[in-house]
């Protein structure tokens, strides 16, 4: 329970880390989260292969990928067709597309 425990204060404070560097920098938040994800998870002994990022960024998609994660990837519209996003397990249009199914084993 404990491990739960740091996974959220960890996630809590790169949230608010990720949320500072954006309002300033202008960089997307998945190019902060991932890296601490794969940090905490690792020090929880989670594998990578386990988990499913759902990104809509390229930069995020990209940071999961080479983290070993999977990737459901929700483009903005005018991006939907960007070839960066292909990069992806799964390309959606929207949440609401996202069923059990797709999170415990997307496919590429």
């Amino acid at each position: 329970m404990q491990e739960w425990l740091v996974l959220a204060v960890a996630m809590l404070a790169t949230g608010c880390v990720a949320g500072v560097l954006a309002g300033l920098f202008g960089i997307g938040g998945g190019i902060v989260i991932v890296p601490v994800l794969e940090t905490v998870l690792g020090l929880l002994g989670v594998d990578p292969d386990a988990c499913v990022v759902i990104e809509d960024s390229v930069a995020g998609v990209r940071a999961a990928r080479a983290a070993g994660m999977r990737v459901i990837a929700i483009p903005p519209c005018h991006l939907f067709d960007n070839a960066a996003y292909f990069d992806a397990d799964v390309k959606l249009t929207s949440l609401n597309e996202i069923t059990t199914e797709t999170l415990v084993s997307p496919s590429r």
